[in-house]
């Protein structure tokens, strides 16, 4: 019943809102970029939120990992390549977050958040591509 929950969890609720958060702060930093718009609430809204649901979601995948042992596993994409893609999206993020408030200016908020979730959306998406459709 908890792997249950987990797999659900995982798979199916909070993916798709890392997924939705993530490409609004993206098109959000662009639009405000390519306008140049000031960084406002709203972006700094959305960084938190992509911060807290990525968080959870890795929480969750490496409970679910552990739960079902998946470092046993036959398929090594399941087993450790998307575990590892996960973690280094989250740290990534993690440092350009800590980046993003340290940053003084509201252009240099604007490029830091645009590079750090560009690189973030990339591997996350890298990750889920992988574990989805080649598995």
């Amino acid at each position: 019943m908890f792997i249950n929950l987990l797999r659900e969890l995982h798979a199916q609720w909070l993916w798709p809102l890392v997924a939705v958060v993530l490409v609004l702060l993206f098109i959000g930093l662009l639009v405000s970029r390519s306008r140049q718009l000031p960084w406002s609430r709203f972006h700094s809204m959305l960084c938190l939120a992509l911060l807290i649901l990525l968080d959870l979601q890795v929480l969750f995948g490496l409970l679910l990992w552990t739960a079902q042992q998946r470092w046993t596993g036959a398929s090594a994409l399941i087993s450790w390549e998307h575990p590892f893609t996960m973690i280094l999206a989250l740290v990534i993020y993690h440092i350009g977050y800590r980046r993003i408030k340290t940053a003084s200016e509201s252009s240099a908020k604007l490029n830091s958040a645009l590079i750090w979730s560009t690189v973030c959306l990339a591997l996350v998406g890298l990750g889920l591509i992988r574990a989805v459709y080649f598995n």
